[in-house]
């Protein structure tokens, strides 16, 4: 595939935007065994209601994102990628916001994993408001860092 194609261009950012939900709501899910196991003094809410107001607010970032992504890479104009990258960061903002709420529910150690999480979405608002056409969106390296070796050493470290 030619890296400068659009459907590439979709597919690769479809991939890392996912993927980074999917973690989120991996952790989601793995947190009310980890209270089981390791105390209720963990998590501050009693109810499992997080775990649920977290995976709808991570669909929800899923789809604008997906939506916010598919758009940009298939429109022609500048102006028409601005406004549907506008989508994007619509989601970036909803994935945080899910991450914010689970630091203020969680104690200190697991606020690190979820401010671990936060760390690349908050990479990625500045990037993506700037457009797809910047250097430092399209920067292989930046992909490579951010999207691969970040993600791999934070699952490292969360299952080590």
């Amino acid at each position: 595939m030619d890296p400068r194609n659009r459907a590439f261009a979709t597919v690769c950012l479809l991939g890392t935007h996912w993927g980074a939900i999917l973690v989120n709501s991996a952790v989601y899910t793995v947190l009310p065994h980890e209270i089981v196991l390791n105390g209720h003094e963990l998590c501050t809410a009693g109810d499992p209601v997080y775990l649920i107001t977290c995976c709808v607010i991570d669909i929800f970032a899923l789809v604008f994102q997906s939506v916010g992504i598919g758009f940009a890479s298939n429109v022609g104009t500048d102006f028409d990628v601005a406004q549907e990258l506008s989508i994007l960061l619509v989601g970036l903002y909803i994935q945080a916001l899910g991450l914010l709420i689970l630091c203020s529910i969680v104690t200190p150690a697991l606020q690190v994993v979820a401010l671990l999480l936060l760390l690349p979405t908050a990479v990625r608002l500045p990037v993506f408001a700037n457009g797809l056409a910047t250097p430092f969106a399209r920067s292989p390296l930046t992909s490579l860092l951010l999207n691969d070796t970040y993600i791999l050493l934070y699952l490292i470290l969360l299952t080590g």
